[in-house]
Order: C-alpha cells, then sequence, then structure tokens
C-alpha cells in the first residue's frame, strides 16, 4: 500500500479522512499537518508516496506547498484535496505540479481511488473537474485553448470517479498508457504549459509561486535584445538568489545559457560579491568538466548577468531522483569527471564551496556521458578569511548552500581549502552509489551537529552490491572531520577511483 500524508487545517476531517481511509486498505497514513509550513518540513523528512493536499492553508498555502515539495522531491505524488473548483484554483494547482485533483465533496472511495491512481503515477481528474472540462470545450470563446478531440472527449466522460486507467482504456479499445498520455496532454494544455511560449507567459502562470521573478522577467522586453546582443527564449531554471534563460547571441549564432540574480539581493553587496566572484573565478579556467564563461555584465537598467555555455542534458540531482542510485561502473564514471573538474580548480586557488548533485549537470549523446560543473556562486579564493558562523548564518548565499554536503569547516564557521571540496563529494559520491544521504536532520542546525561530531556510516554497511576494493575505505576517508585527514587532491582521488572502475567488467 502507498503511504499517505494528510495536509487539512481541519483536525476532525484529517481524523475522518485517517479513520476511513485505512479503513478501506487503500493506504498506510504515515503522517498529518494543519499549516502549510509544517507539513513541507515533515513530507520532506518522511517521504511519502502520496500527499493529500488542501489549497487553503494556514503559512504557505497548498499551492505553494506543492511547487516546493516538486522542486526538492518530484517523485512524490500530489492529490489536491479542496473545495475550489473553480477553473483558475484547477489551472494553478496542476501547473504547480499536482498529480490530481479531487472535490471535498467527493465520496471517500474515490478519494481512494485518486491516492492510488496517483500512486500508480496515473493522473487523477475528478468528476467534477472532468464536467467543467467538457463544458468548458463548448464556449465558442475558448476554443483555440480547449477544443477537444473525441478521444479526449470520450475520455473524459468516461471519468466517474470510481475506474481507472486500465478501464477506461477497455471501454474504448485503446491502450492504458494512451489514456494517461491523452490526459496528461489535456492537463499541459489546460495549465498552458505547452508550446513555445514567451518568457513572460511562461513567468505570468507561476505568479502566485514565483512573484520576484514574475517581476523582474516583466522588465525584460521578449522579442527584442537583452544588453544588445542576447535574445530571451524561454525560462530553464530559478532559485534561491537568481533565474537562467535560454538565450540565443545574434551575431554568433550561439546559444547560451543567460543568469541573472533575483532583484531582492542586487542590493546585497555580499551577493553582488560572491556573483562577480563567480564570474572572474571561473571565466578563465577552460576545462572539459566545468562550464563556460562567456560573458559578464551589468545591464544599463542595472541588472547583473552572466552567460554560459547552454548545457542540454539532466543534473545529477534530477538523475538520482529518478532512478534512486547509479550503477557502480556509471557513479565511478561520472565521479572521475567531478574529480577532475574540482581539481582543476583548485589548481586555480579556487574551491567551489557549494558541490551538491544540483551543481552537477549531465550532457548525454547516448554513447557516453560528460559532467559539467556548474554555480560557483560560493566560490572562495584560497587562502581567506572567514567570519564567524553567525555572520555567515546571515548571508543569504551562504544559506542557499545546501547544508546535507557540507563540511564540518563549514559548518563551524572556519576557513575552508580544497578539502572542503573533497568532503563534499564523499557526500554525493556516498549518494550516488546508494540512493541516500550521509546525514539526514529536520533542520540545518540539526545537520550542522551531525556533520561536526557524528561519524558517518560506512558505505559497505549501507550497499548489498560488491563494491570494488578500497572504495568504501575512500569514502570514509573523504569523509573525515578533520580536512589533513582525507586525501592530499581530487586528482589522487581521481586516480584511485580509475584503478577501480579498471576492475569492473563491462
Amino acid at each position: 500500500m502507498p503511504t499517505l500524508f494528510i495536509v487539512e487545517d481541519q483536525q476532525l476531517l484529517r481524523l475522518g479522512l485517517k479513520i476511513h481511509l485505512e479503513s478501506l486498505g487503500c493506504c498506510t497514513v504515515i503522517g498529518e499537518a494543519g499549516d502549510g509550513e509544517l507539513a513541507l518540513r515533515e513530507i520532506l523528512r518522511l517521504r511519502p508516496d502520496v500527499v493529500l493536499l488542501d489549497i487553503g492553508l494556514p503559512g504557505l498555502d497548498g499551492l505553494e506547498v506543492t511547487w516546493r515539495i516538486k522542486q526538492e522531491l518530484p517523485r512524490i505524488k500530489i492529490v489536491i484535496f479542496t473545495s475550489h473548483t473553480d477553473a483558475d484554483s484547477v489551472t494553478a494547482a496542476l501547473g504547480a505540479g499536482a498529480d490530481g485533483y479531487c472535490s471535498k465533496d467527493a465520496p471517500v472511495e474515490q478519494i481512494s481511488n485518486a491516492i492510488a491512481s496517483a500512486s500508480r503515477g496515473e493522473v487523477w481528474l475528478d468528476p467534477t473537474i472532468a464536467n467543467a472540462v467538457i463544458s468548458k470545450s463548448r464556449k465558442k470563446d475558448d476554443q483555440s485553448e480547449w477544443q477537444l478531440s473525441s478521444l479526449e472527449s470520450g475520455i473524459l466522460g468516461l471519468i466517474d470517479g470510481y475506474i481507472d486507467h486500465e478501464q477506461i482504456a477497455h471501454k474504448l479499445g485503446i491502450d492504458s498508457a494512451a489514456v494517461a498520455k491523452v490526459l496528461r496532454n489535456l492537463l499541459k494544455r489546460a495549465t498552458n504549459t505547452s508550446g513555445n511560449r514567451t518568457v513572460e507567459e511562461q513567468t505570468k502562470r507561476r505568479e502566485h509561486l514565483s512573484s520576484w521573478l514574475t517581476a523582474f522577467v516583466e522588465q525584460i522586453d521578449t522579442g527584442k535584445l537583452f544588453a544588445e546582443k542576447y535574445l530571451l527564449l524561454e525560462l530553464i531554471g530559478e532559485g534561491g538568489i537568481g533565474a537562467v534563460f535560454k538565450a540565443k547571441h545574434i551575431f554568433i549564432e550561439r546559444m547560451v545559457a543567460l543568469k541573472f540574480l533575483h532583484p531582492e539581493v542586487i542590493e546585497d553587496p555580499l551577493t553582488m560579491r560572491s556573483f562577480q566572484r563567480e564570474a572572474t573565478a571561473i571565466a578563465n579556467i577552460q576545462h572539459n568538466n566545468i562550464v563556460t564563461i562567456f560573458d559578464f555584465g551589468i545591464s544599463s537598467n542595472n541588472e547583473p548577468y552572466l552567460v554560459m555555455e547552454l548545457i542540454k542534458g539532466s543534473n545529477l540531482f534530477d538523475i538520482l531522483q529518478e532512478d534512486g542510485k547509479l550503477s557502480i561502473k556509471r557513479a565511478l564514471s561520472l565521479a572521475i569527471q567531478i574529480c577532475e573538474g574540482l581539481g582543476a580548480a583548485h589548481k586555480e586557488g579556487i574551491v567551489h564551496c557549494d558541490l551538491k548533485p544540483a551543481n552537477i549537470l549531465i550532457r548525454s549523446d547516448g554513447s557516453r556521458e560528460d559532467v559539467k560543473l556548474v554555480d560557483f556562486g560560493l566560490v572562495q579564493l584560497m587562502p581567506r578569511h572567514q567570519s564567524n558562523l553567525q555572520q555567515q548564518l546571515t548571508n543569504k548565499i551562504f544559506i542557499c548552500g545546501t547544508p546535507h554536503y557540507m563540511s564540518p569547516e563549514q559548518c563551524s564557521g572556519k576557513p575552508v581549502d580544497a578539502s572542503t571540496d573533497i568532503y563534499s563529494f564523499g557526500c554525493v559520491l556516498f549518494e550516488m552509489i546508494t540512493g541516500e544521504l550521509v546525514f539526514e536532520g529536520e533542520t540545518p542546525m540539526a545537520l550542522f551537529a551531525k556533520h561536526i561530531e557524528t561519524a558517518p556510516p560506512k558505505l559497505a554497511s549501507v550497499v548489498n552490491d560488491a563494491l570494488p576494493a578500497g572504495l568504501s575505505e575512500l569514502v570514509e576517508a573523504m569523509l573525515q572531520k578533520r580536512g589533513e585527514l582525507r586525501p592530499k587532491s581530487m586528482m589522487e582521488i581521481a586516480r584511485s577511483l580509475e584503478s577501480m572502475l579498471a576492475t569492473l567488467s563491462d
């Protein structure tokens, strides 16, 4: 049975749902919450299979919770459970990443079906919602976005809350995968996420989640040139301090990634220094495993920007979320390239300071995977004098560094050097091979304490697969609390990993 987390601000309704759903034997309820902030924290800790989530919540609303969960753990399925069945609410929820939408008026058996369908990776639409889509498609003024094919109408017409994809497919004489595909395409159209939209259109759809980004992008005239030479094409990523767009250099026909700072932090001198440091520190490093910096500047509207090569592929975080863990051979092959990229940076006196799976891009041509290290936004030049921990914790850039991968010296506010990246790489390699984090904690401070004081688990005790000789010991050495006890260099680690990879058969 799938595990379920219930988020509903009415305590009696939460209790009733728990009792009825468990009595039906459709799921195991492992947690519940009545406000958005607590829900988000507990969901990321417990990692349920499915979340039944109300929209109207104290603190963070259900849309914000949905978006944040999907950013951190996209494998978790989310079924919106609410009395809001208007088109705008449905569109916003599904656009945020929800996997289904269920009315509070639905019988508990339908709610049970929604949970089961979502856990199987299917799209769930409440019959009320399906009927609303059908009705909207019949309005003459909405034909451009909502005109339904006969197959779409047939599928929606069969949704009654009690039959699944396979039963719909059987009635229509088609494959169940076709049902899922039609519904997902329909939701894309309904949430206005398909097609070649402009940057402004894409951002407006997420206004309830990223108002700062909307305000920022609206300052940019899409279809016109930025900085007199870059044509913005689409938003491809965003984070705590900025956003990245796909763009085209019109004079040399080069596709690039254009990185901007969050407008709220442009005035922060620490942020600006870090942004400049990222540009200047790695612009002159020409290495196959480090993203190439083409340009850096500040526009006439005082918008700092960084121009990088555009990498077509996935990041390691997404790959691990999808696959859970990597094969030993694949992990070692990628790890060697990570070592070589970091080694090149260390040779120039540069410490990344924010190595984590999300900052490791993987480009594949079908036969080979190439690593590209990105986001040197926390980069430090060796040696450096570092402020105390309390001062660092007020720095937004420092907080953006993921505590799961921070070295003991970073956590305690001590000076950093190349061994800092070695520790972070040990955390990443451990996760690549096991699919698990070295340490878990409910708060950043709890994680800091574990990095500083707690002995990490041994790789050999977590993995059931046969490991190359010396690999567990190497990871253990990288995760030593004291930097001087870790391997001396990334290149030393790379050579060890190459020897281990050579022992693996094809």
